[in-house]
């Protein structure tokens, strides 16, 4: 969902460039986010199970993919 924050089976991503910088003390945004599409259990936001998120993204997507994926997230925010 990314024209909202609320909750469906993951958090939204609006704003996920704001709230990823604060989840993981000492991570940038990039680096939690790059860090949720590839190693999803590393992190798990409080009140949401593991689980949710394919553990696999890192076998489909290369590298760039993956940072594609990233630059469009961090363009997903409020106006």
């Amino acid at each position: 969902q990314s024209d909202s924050e609320a909750r469906l089976i993951g958090p939204g991503l609006l704003n996920i460039g704001q709230r990823a910088h604060t989840r993981v003390d000492g991570q940038s945004a990039i680096d939690y986010i790059y860090t949720s599409i590839t190693n999803p259990g590393a992190f798990i936001v409080p009140d949401f199970p593991d689980g949710l998120m394919p553990a696999n993204w890192a076998e489909i997507y290369s590298e760039d993919q993956i940072y594609d994926i990233i630059a469009y997230l961090l363009t997903l925010e409020s106006s």
